[in-house]
Order: C-alpha cells, then sequence, then structure tokens
C-alpha cells in the first residue's frame, strides 16, 4: 500500500514538474529556462536540417552549371531555369523547415526577438528564395531582417538584396545597396563569408553590363578575399577575360599564364592556353610560354575531342 502511494506520488510529481516546465518554455514568457529551450530546438531541430538540405541544392546547381567558355564567365553557377526547378525541392525543405521552427519557438515579445536563432531561419528562408529564383520574395525576406533584428545578419541582407536586385536586372537599386553595404563592410559589421560575396557580387554587378573596366578591380579584391582553390581559379580567368575585353593584353597574358601556372581544371586549362594565344601582342613580350604551351596542348592525347 505504502508503495502503491509512493509510485503515485512521484507520477503526480513528475506529472507537475513537466506541466511547469513547459510553462516556464512558453514562446512569451522572457525566462533562461524559456530562451535556452527554444534556441536549442531551433539550431538542433528545423534550423539544422533546413540548412543541410539548403547546402545539397547549392551542390546540385554547381553540378548542374555549364560554363560557356565563348563567353566572359559567370561570377556564380547558378545554371539555368530549369537546373533551378531541379533543386528546387531542396531549397523548399530548407523553407519548410525554417518556417516551422520559426512559428513554434519564435519569442517575439514587445517587438523584440529574444530566441537568437530565429534571424538565423528568417535568412536561410531568404537565400532559399533567390536560388529558387524568387527575387522579390527574397528581397523583402532580407528587408524584414533588417527592419527586425540587430544583429550581423542585418548588414549581411544588404549583400543579398543587392545580388536580388542584380538577378533582376534592376542595376541602379543593385549599386545603391551595393554602396550601403559597402560602408558596412569596411567598418567591420559584415561576417567574413558575406564580405567576400560582396566583392563577388560587385562584379557580378558590372559583368552583366559588360563594364568589364569597372568589374576588374573588385574581381582582384575578390580573388585576395576568397579562400577556395576552385572559385580563385575561376576569378582568375574571369579577370583575365576581362583584361581581354578592355584590350589590355599585357595583363591578360600575365594573368592566363598564372592561372595555367596553378593547375586548374582540365577544361579551364586548355581555354585558359587558348585565350592566352588569342591575346599574345608582339609588344608585350617573349612568347616562348606560349609556343610551349601550345605544343603541350598538341601533344596531350586528351585534347583530340577539341
Amino acid at each position: 500500500m505504502k508503495t502503491m502511494k509512493k509510485n503515485r506520488l512521484i507520477f503526480l510529481t513528475g506529472t507537475i514538474l513537466t506541466v511547469l516546465f513547459f510553462i516556464g518554455c512558453s514562446t512569451q514568457k522572457n525566462t533562461f529556462i524559456s530562451r535556452n529551450y527554444h534556441s536549442i530546438s531551433t539550431k538542433y531541430n528545423g534550423y539544422f536540417n533546413g540548412r543541410e538540405s539548403y547546402k545539397q541544392g547549392i551542390a546540385q546547381l554547381d553540378k548542374l552549371h555549364v560554363d560557356n567558355y565563348e563567353e566572359v564567365l559567370k561570377v556564380f553557377k547558378y545554371g539555368t531555369a530549369q537546373n533551378a526547378q531541379s533543386a528546387a525541392p531542396k531549397f523548399d525543405v530548407a523553407y519548410k523547415k525554417a518556417s516551422i521552427v520559426i512559428q513554434k519557438h519564435s519569442m517575439l515579445i514587445k517587438n523584440v526577438e529574444y530566441n537568437r536563432w530565429i534571424d538565423d531561419c528568417y535568412y536561410l528562408i531568404g537565400r532559399a528564395q533567390f536560388y529558387k529564383r524568387e527575387y522579390n520574395l527574397s528581397i523583402l525576406t532580407f528587408e524584414y531582417i533588417i527592419r527586425t533584428y540587430k544583429s550581423q545578419l542585418a548588414y549581411d541582407s544588404k549583400v543579398w538584396i543587392a545580388k536580388n536586385y542584380n538577378e533582376l536586372g534592376l542595376y541602379d537599386q543593385a549599386k545603391t545597396m551595393l554602396e550601403s553595404a559597402q560602408k558596412d563592410v569596411l567598418a567591420g559589421n559584415t561576417s567574413a563569408e558575406a564580405t567576400r560575396l560582396f566583392y563577388l557580387a560587385y562584379a557580378d554587378h558590372y559583368l552583366k553590363q559588360e563594364n568589364y573596366q569597372a568589374a576588374i578591380p573588385h574581381l582582384n579584391t575578390a580573388i585576395q578575399k576568397n579562400n577556395k582553390k576552385r572559385i580563385e581559379e575561376r576569378l582568375y580567368f574571369i579577370l583575365a577575360q576581362s583584361y581581354q575585353k578592355t584590350g589590355n593584353s599585357k595583363k591578360a597574358i600575365e594573368t592566363y599564364t598564372s592561372l595555367i601556372k596553378s593547375n586548374p581544371s582540365f577544361d579551364m586549362a586548355f581555354q585558359a592556353k587558348i585565350n592566352l594565344a588569342m591575346s599574345y601582342d608582339q609588344s608585350a613580350g617573349d612568347s616562348k610560354f606560349i609556343k610551349n604551351e601550345l605544343n603541350k596542348m598538341l601533344r596531350d592525347s586528351k585534347n583530340k575531342d577539341h
């Protein structure tokens, strides 16, 4: 009998404590327990899974993208509209996961958000919308982040708004946002990732308008800020193409030569050697390196298909 009463008491106590815990974890109560419960739930439940799906979507677009070496390469590998549709389910998952987390765990009390991961969720949604080519919706999401949150992501969001305007061909609006973002970049307000993205977006802004001269300094800075070899190779190739477009054969040759010596992918090395030969100007200097590279191409069996 005593054992039954004891078990009943333990069960009742446990039930009361559980109820009190969840009452204490209300999204409308700014307590230590509530803040930590909802922050941890946000990070390790929906947000983490959504971010992983987002990364998979980007990897899929990167794989589907096909470069056209007869034109100046694109700064970003977004692929075609059809490619975007193929990758859309991955970004849909990211969007849904982040949205559910916001609904369940946002602690917006008197216009102040006490869950430190909610702005990350909105930031994930805005980027997912961008890659789905829902540019106007993406702009609205990033503008909401800027209005609502006083975090680093508010500064980073300006770069993404500029990227959206670039894709929409609204270059005046893009330039205004890039100039605003530049102040934050120079002040050190943006994350390292957004800082690298800023210079890429600025270069892309001018390249889309075929203003190659204006793109060159931003490409040079983007190369300096970059920390990934594959992206660096791509930027060097675009930089060399830009020098070609502006008639600066000497700089084009120097840049293509540096790229070739860095051992890039086969396709890029092949195209760089072709463009190097096309850039040759007798007044620019010795042609020995160019001749050697072309002779190597003739001897390489991989080049038979080209």
